[in-house]
């Protein structure tokens, strides 16, 4: 199994992210996009909200995010830094170990090169 993350849908390019977590099995997930992208030495201190509850991010992650949000619709997404708990060993290790079959699984798999400007967001 893995969790996948559904992205609350929001008008407004500056609202503070919202979404929710999910676990489904590998064998038969829902369709969910995947995003690969840098960490860096970032920290993390941007805050969004999880089920109601502040949690904190970094920035690569919310600007991906933001940028995937949707207007009016939820998206599924698989991000790592959200979806596998950090702090937990065995779902690290359990996650690295899935990750080819999470990728292989997903609809689209979006690499994430940083910072973008709007002919690149609108790409994407």
């Amino acid at each position: 199994s893995f969790r996948v993350l559904h992205l609350h849908p929001s008008k407004r390019r500056d609202d503070i992210l919202q979404f929710s977590l999910s676990v489904y099995s590998l064998t038969y997930p829902p369709e969910y996009d995947a995003i690969s992208y840098t960490w860096d030495a970032q920290s993390f201190d941007v805050g969004a909200i999880c089920h109601g509850k502040r949690f904190l991010i970094t920035k690569n992650c919310q600007m991906i995010l933001t940028t995937l949000r949707r207007k009016k619709k939820v998206r599924l997404i698989w991000i790592d830094q959200i979806c596998v708990n950090q702090g937990d060993f065995g779902d690290r290790a359990s996650n690295v170990q899935n990750m080819g079959t999470i990728y292989k699984k997903s609809k689209n798999v979006f690499i994430w090169p940083g910072h973008v400007d709007i002919e690149t967001r609108d790409f994407l």
